[in-house]
């Protein structure tokens, strides 16, 4: 049902988003094959399991971590996962803090 209903909610706005700023998204993972292997993945196995050093997304992150021929570098491939929404990550939230710090006082705010 919720993958169904994805055009009229996350992927119409990320086509807005991207779209304002005239970059074009791709979502190569509501591709019909790949959702219907990943539906038959036992779902033991999409389990974060820290103690074993299973992360979010192990098992794609694991199908391009090769030793010989790497596909992305290791800071990539196990970079902390972001929502596409959120992908500017949490630095500027600090930025934010400084800034309000710096120009706004407790006094302005009484």
């Amino acid at each position: 049902r919720k993958i169904k209903a994805l055009h009229l909610y996350d992927c119409l706005r990320a086509n807005k988003a991207t779209s304002a700023w005239g970059v074009e998204a791709r979502v190569p993972f509501l591709d019909k094959e790949f959702i219907n292997v990943a539906m038959s993945i036992d779902p033991e196995w999409k389990m974060i399991k820290r103690d074993e050093g299973r992360i979010e997304k192990w098992i794609l992150r694991n199908a391009f971590d090769d030793e010989k021929k790497p596909y992305l570098p290791k800071h990539i491939l196990y970079r902390q996962k972001e929502q596409f929404s959120d992908g500017v990550g949490y630095s500027w939230i600090d930025g934010l803090k400084d800034h309000a710090n710096k120009h706004v006082t407790d006094a302005m705010l009484a």
